[in-house]
């Protein structure tokens, strides 16, 4: 009787390592990243306030394990985005907000559509960090290498639709990451948009 009671709980803990981390209102995903092919996460801020939850630091990540590289692109709260699901122009830090205010909620898929539209690339998922402070992903990252203990216990302060073990594979293959190999821009204040503006 124990033994088939282990059994259980080992096929449990292993049913339950391949479901997304929390229950964010983000549809199904499809497919379930194998660690070998590019990640393109959306890592923001997460903000608690009289108005509920807002999302701000937001943030494109790109991992590509194979060649080991991470680009960062930083996208200010001010852009104006065109938001599908024929919501309009919104600037991309009231976005979330806007969807979770749908029936039903909807605030990660919107943004993950409007940031997927915008960038003309695919969002596999999104990554909300609670904690005090801005989000330094370069410093995080950076901490991964020197003690992946630390990559670890930022996912503590995580709500995912990733499933526990992609986000494990997303830190463990970060953190091998040479700091040259880290791109980082800011959306807002290149010289393109300089110009733009």
């Amino acid at each position: 009787l124990g033994l088939l009671l282990l059994v259980g709980k080992t096929f449990q803990f292993f049913s339950e390592f391949q479901k997304p981390f929390y229950s964010l209102n983000t549809r199904h995903r499809e497919f379930s990243w194998d660690g070998k092919s590019a990640l393109n996460l959306i890592i923001a801020k997460s903000q608690k306030n009289a108005d509920g939850i807002h999302l701000e630091d937001i943030n494109l990540v790109s991992l590509n394990s194979f060649d080991g590289k991470i680009t960062i692109i930083k996208l200010s709260d001010e852009i104006l985005v065109d938001v599908p699901k024929n919501f309009g122009s919104w600037k991309l830090g009231s976005i979330y907000k806007l969807g979770q205010e749908n029936k039903p909620p909807m605030g990660e898929d919107l943004l993950k559509m409007s940031v997927s539209k915008m960038l003309a690339l695919p969002i596999d998922g999104i990554m909300e960090v609670s904690g005090e402070g801005p989000l330094n992903l370069e410093g995080q990252i950076a901490g991964w290498k020197s003690n992946l203990l630390t990559g670890f216990n930022f996912l503590t302060q995580v709500r995912t639709d990733l499933s526990l073990k992609e986000s494990m594979d997303f830190i463990t293959k970060a953190s091998k990451i040479q700091p040259d190999q880290i791109t980082s821009l800011d959306l807002f204040r290149s010289t393109i948009t300089q110009s733009k503006l």
